[in-house]
């Protein structure tokens, strides 16, 4: 199993590509779990949907 913890979610493309470089498979075949255990106060919620659009927009659905 493979990990990445950012704070910052997918926002390089560095970070991007670390990502998808750990992926065993292409991401349409990934399953992700999106835990947002950070996200205890309104600042940290609200940035959650740019979170799991970086997901959808590396291709994981």
């Amino acid at each position: 199993m493979n990990v990445l913890l950012t704070s910052c979610g997918l926002e390089t493309e560095t970070i991007e590509k670390a990502f998808k470089n750990m992926l065993p498979k292409s991401p349409s075949e990934i399953k992700a779990i999106f835990i947002p255990t950070a996200a205890n106060f309104a600042d940290a919620i609200e940035v959650l949907p740019k979170c799991l659009n970086d997901l959808l927009k590396c291709g994981i659905k």
